[in-house]
């Protein structure tokens, strides 16, 4: 009996992906343990495959601004740098989960964004919980 190579997670995702109703929501897929049964893989691969077939669904990222060659982290600091400017952001920060939602990315981009501007010294990132926050010199500028 020959051995097959098993699909990569990645292949499984795009045909999960392929056998879904267009315009399904991400969060109509089905469950990790459905996945795992329907393409014989353990559970931590149907794992990857779900979050792999959620990234496929996700719409194409289009609220930043910039060349469509730059990173998405730089744009969402182009945006959040010009509304800092602007005075519509002060104080305490939206969480990052919130900004990643908002703008329709990761959570760790929006990590490098605000590790850019805390590098221009824009916002303050505290550790733990205490958040994120526009530094006080900028707001004194304003």
């Amino acid at each position: 009996m020959e051995d097959r190579p098993r699909p990569c997670y990645q292949e499984l995702a795009a045909r999960l992906v392929r056998g879904l109703p267009p315009g399904l929501s991400t969060e109509r897929l089905p469950p990790a343990w459905k996945i795992a049964r329907w393409y014989q893989v353990p559970l931590s691969t149907a794992q990857f495959v779900r979050r792999a077939a959620v990234t496929r669904l996700r719409p194409p990222l289009q609220l930043l601004p910039g060349d469509p060659g730059c990173p998405p982290w730089v744009g969402l600091a182009e945006d959040l740098r010009e509304r800092i400017r602007a005075g519509r952001l002060s104080g305490r920060m939206p969480g990052r989960k919130a900004l990643a939602t908002a703008y329709g990315v990761g959570i760790d981009t929006v990590g490098k964004a605000l590790t850019l501007l805390a590098e221009e010294d824009l916002v303050e990132i505290r550790p733990g919980t205490q958040g994120t926050y526009v530094a006080q010199a900028v707001l004194e500028q304003q």
